[in-house]
């Protein structure tokens, strides 16, 4: 009977469902209990059980289950299982294979899979272990290069719609701040197309209903997608050729040594995608300007795409520039974040790309423009290709997972120095490592910097806030970063203690230039904790009031300052007398051998890569001293150091470059800017004046010689603090290198849409290509600065020439002079009026 509220009682559904569960546990084995709890149980001994498990779980899913208690994981899977069988690519099932079992149970035993257990040995032991399904994860031995990351991510189309386009870093925002910029950004923004998803507006909630995605835009030239062309104007080289034959079908991250020609990979997958789509945009974007006019270059020499279909476009090109060139031409080189200002203000069709180059990509992550301009073309059209080049894609496994999370990527070709397929092209590097033990004088000062950092330090270690540790090892940034936890802490207990973090950071930091770099910058860095203009908080002026009336402070910078004041100053820094000793032996022997053979003296080259710019100076006028045999020059970035001095513009890196590849420099002193990408030429020797533990920068130090010929490496490392640091970055990209070609800590994405028709499949047609390289424009702003090779336009911003012919501009059959009103009046229509 039903009660007032039209529902049968508790009583009546409890009996019925006891009865219900009588008759079922008559039917079905003891040792599971529960259906919808038979996959967390361990499973059973052999012996305990007279049928195998995977029986067991087929009797169990005979009966129906009406609770509904699927986690977020098991519908996600099913919904990328369902989406893959309307696109006729499902993957088999997990589970029982009731395919490959026998008839009789009772001969044979079986594992969770239905698999017959082949080994004898594995009929006594229950573990987990020893079971055959765990050895599915190994590679197949087919591949010497270990096996890909599996492919389960699946790319949320909805990610730009929730953040829309973000500054790099900001500063000064809550979280509640950013969730609110969240939810306003997708008010502002139409919504994307989401596969798989379908946005209900009524409730606000995802339903997972699959939907096909919307046709594609662009179509395949179906005569040319037969065959993949790989150009043979250079000697083939096996590994590109394996390389490129991957990237034109799956979202690549290409990692190769320093030289070994991933431009060549880039210029052949772009050349392909040029020919398959013949209204197709090819974007290559790079970092800095530099590097973009580099890679034009580059990729049009040797692989065949006409450079009448190229340019390239940075910010000194104005819009309606940038507007025209993307309707005339097929194929872009530039900066992401001149990528962004034209997909935003709508200069170019988002749908019309269909490769994204990407050169340095392990910059590409979080806010970088690199990530969200890929948020941005999956949300508007997730029918393109990615190659994403780098040397090294990152410090650690959770670095290389980030890079693939904001690229999109769905596969990995990494190689390093010792791959099969590379040793044939690689040439011997002689590393050498210095351990450079300090003078005297620096000693001295050592030990007084360690005596007033200790002085400093102590309340903060007995309070907890931060632990022992030896002061002249310690790096700037753990003073920092303990700051940064204590600020983003509200009403924090040792707020106290910032500005005597401050201080310690500023120390550690005077000792890391005392020791890696030079005493000068040392001096420096204590004047202006001394000085302390800057300093705005009470806890900031309180330590630095307290350093002051320090004794041994007090004693460093007296003695600093006697010590510069002296006949030669400070002294040459130990590691400028062996950098400056190993570039004169290496050109001296050079010179001796090249004048017994050939005569030639102006064939090696040496770079020299030095963490700060203010010691770049230094560097470079040491080293010339010994001119004529050493000629160095600096070569730093664009920024402006804390002195006030501006660094080198693009026009100046360039010219740099020129003048050191044709000889008038033989030692490069860089900073930074030349570890990555740029082609600074052949360079025998690399001197890392100081060691850093990062091994992106470390590989691409090194990457900077070998190519041709055998080089020579030689590391400089301060004794006590600096020793270990190189071991620790080679180690480092070892050990990541091994994981990425494990896959065993990578998570790839499974989605990325096939280009071609499933119908097609291109044939590889090898053939040497017609070079047509690309010409530079003079456009817009560039025009109105023209240098002396324009002709007569010698003054920066001069007019050109009037042209001195009146009528150039005027109309046939219009007057040249003055003419009287009265001739212009027509008399008869005139007359005609007065009549009327």
């Amino acid at each position: 009977m039903m009660n007032s509220d039209d529902y049968f009682p508790d009583e009546l559904d409890s009996g019925i469902l006891n009865q219900l569960d009588i008759i079922e546990a008559a039917h079905r084995p003891k040792a599971v209990h529960d259906p919808s709890t038979a996959k967390t149980l361990p499973p059973p001994k052999p012996v305990s059980s007279k049928l195998p498990l995977s029986r067991q779980v087929e009797k169990e899913d005979s009966f129906m289950d009406f609770s509904f208690d699927l986690d977020e994981a098991d519908l996600q899977q099913l919904d990328s299982f369902v989406a893959a069988a309307y696109r006729g690519q499902a993957g088999p099932v997990a589970g029982p294979n009731n395919a490959s079992r026998p008839l009789s149970k009772s001969s044979v035993q079986t594992n969770l899979h239905g698999e017959i257990v082949r080994s004898p040995a594995s009929k006594g032991k229950a573990s987990p272990a020893s079971r055959g399904p765990m050895q599915r994860s190994k590679s197949d031995h087919r591949n010497p290069f270990g096996q890909q990351a599996p492919k389960t991510k699946q790319w949320d189309h909805t990610v730009f719609a929730k953040s829309g386009w973000r500054k790099p870093k900001p500063k000064g925002k809550t979280d509640g701040d950013e969730q609110e910029d969240e939810v306003v950004e997708f008010e502002q923004f139409p919504a994307p197309f989401v596969q798989g998803v379908e946005i209900d507006t009524s409730f606000s909630l995802l339903c997972r209903v699959y939907s096909p995605p919307p046709p594609m835009k662009l179509k395949v030239d179906m005569l040319e997608a037969k065959h993949w062309i790989y150009p043979l104007n250079q000697p083939k080289r096996d590994y590109q050729f394996n390389v490129v034959k991957h990237c034109l079908f799956e979202n690549t991250l290409v990692a190769l040594p320093t030289g070994l020609g991933k431009t060549f990979i880039a210029g052949v997958v772009m050349l392909n995608f040029y020919r398959w789509f013949p209204e197709g945009k090819v974007v290559f974007v790079a970092p800095t300007k530099p590097l973009v006019a580099q890679q034009v270059d580059a990729c049009h020499r040797t692989c065949g795409i006409p450079g009448r279909d190229a340019v390239e476009l940075t910010g000194n090109n104005p819009r309606a520039y940038r507007s025209r060139m993307w309707e005339e031409k097929r194929v872009f080189y530039m900066t992401p974040q001149t990528l962004i200002n034209d997909l935003t203000s709508e200069n170019c069709d988002p749908r019309d790309i269909i490769l994204m180059v990407i050169d340095e990509a392990h910059k590409g992550t979080g806010d970088y423009a690199y990530a969200q301009v890929i948020r941005f073309l999956m949300a508007k059209n997730p029918y393109f290709r990615v190659l994403a080049l780098t040397a090294t894609p990152g410090s650690t496994p959770e670095a290389v997972q980030a890079i693939v999370d904001s690229l999109h990527i769905s596969r990995i070709e990494i190689r390093d120095e010792g791959s099969l397929d590379l040793r044939e092209y690689m040439h011997k590097k002689e590393v050498k490592q210095h351990i450079v033990k300090m003078s005297d004088n620096i000693v001295h000062f050592q030990q007084l910097l360690k005596t007033v950092m200790e002085f400093v330090i102590k309340p903060l270690v007995a309070r907890g806030i931060i632990e022992p540790l030896d002061v002249v090892k310690m790096h700037p940034y753990r003073a920092t970063a303990i700051i940064q936890r204590i600020g983003a802490q509200r009403n924090s207990p040792h707020a106290w203690a910032m500005g005597t973090l401050s201080m310690v950071s500023s120390l550690a930091r005077a000792m890391s230039y005392l020791m890696e770099a030079s005493v000068t910058m040392c001096l420096h860095c204590l004047q202006d904790l001394v000085r302390d203009k800057e300093s705005s908080q009470q806890s900031k002026k309180k330590a630095s009031s307290k350093l002051k009336s320090d004794p041994n402070f007090q004693k460093l910078l007296a003695d600093l300052e006697a010590s510069q004041k002296r006949a030669g100053g400070f002294g040459m820094h130990p590691k400028m007398e062996i950098l400056k000793t190993l570039l004169v032996q290496h050109f001296g022997q050079i010179i001796s051998e090249w004048y017994e053979s050939e005569g030639e003296t102006d064939g090696t080259r040496a770079m020299v890569f030095v963490t700060y710019r203010e010691c770049v100076d230094e560097i470079v006028e040491v080293l010339n001293q010994e001119s004529p045999l050493l000629k160095a020059t600096r070569f730093v970035g664009q920024g402006t150091d804390k002195q006030g001095h501006k660094g080198f513009a693009q026009k100046e890196q360039l010219d740099v470059i020129r003048r050191f590849k044709a000889g008038e420099f033989n030692v490069l002193v860089s900073t930074s800017i030349g570890e990555e990408g740029l082609d600074i030429g052949e360079v025998d020797m690399i001197v890392c004046y100081d060691a850093q533990k990062t091994p992106i920068r470390m590989l691409q130090r090194v990457g900077r010689t070998g190519r041709r010929r055998d080089g020579y490496v030689h590391v400089l490392l301060a004794e006590l603090r600096e020793e270990l640091n190189w071991d620790k970055a080679h180690d480092t990209y070892g050990e990541l290198q091994k994981c990425i070609v494990r896959g065993d800590q990578l998570e790839l994405y499974g989605d990325v849409a096939r280009l071609l028709p499933d119908h097609l499949r291109p044939q590889v047609l090898e053939k040497k290509m017609e070079i047509e390289e690309y010409v530079r424009e003079q456009s817009g702003r560039r025009k109105a600065s023209a240098t002396k090779e324009d002709g007569e336009s010698t003054v920066s911003g001069k007019k050109r020439k009037r042209d001195d012919d009146i009528g150039r501009n005027i109309p046939a059959g219009a007057s040249r002079g003055f003419v009287s009103v009265a001739d212009l009046l027509v008399k008869g229509k005139k007359k005609q009026k007065t009549s009327r």
